[in-house]
């Protein structure tokens, strides 16, 4: 029973690591001044899981998008159409939400691991992504307001 309780507790507790990151965000600006449209992120818990979604529009298709992440720091292979393969695991540390994706298509040999760290000051949402796509090291942080 004690075992129990304790499981429970190390389940709820990883719930409250994660930072509360929603809000209703009109832009986003890159590191290099590139602007593009908004999105809004909503979280919930369920079964002492963080889940965040967020909403936006493919301002190429003018689609809404709708990406779920499981903040439970499970890695997940991610559908692509476009003919790649990527993986993402979601957890939480230090008050961030933290993406670490990997990206391969074999036909093209393109290949990269990026990692994304979310977190929210005020009512900005700031995310750094870091990493290496094509043997190339990259860094860029995007602030939505």
């Amino acid at each position: 029973m004690r075992f129990i309780a304790i499981l429970a507790f190390v389940a709820s507790t990883s719930a409250f690591a994660c930072p509360n990151i929603s809000g209703n965000y009109l832009s986003c600006t890159a590191s290099d001044g590139q602007v593009a449209a908004g999105m809004e992120v909503t979280q919930r818990i369920e079964n002492g899981v963080t889940i965040y979604q967020s909403i936006s529009v493919n301002e190429e298709t003018g689609e809404i998008e709708k990406d779920d992440m499981i903040a439970d720091g499970k890695k997940r292979t991610v559908a692509e159409s476009e003919g790649y393969e990527s993986s993402n695991t979601v957890s939480c540390a230090d008050g961030q939400l933290i993406i670490e994706s990997s990206i391969m298509d074999p036909s093209t040999g393109l290949s990269g691991l990026i990692t994304i760290k979310v977190k929210k000051e005020g009512t900005k949402l700031i995310s750094e992504a870091s990493g290496v796509m094509l043997g190339q090291e990259f860094r860029d942080t995007s602030v939505c307001e």
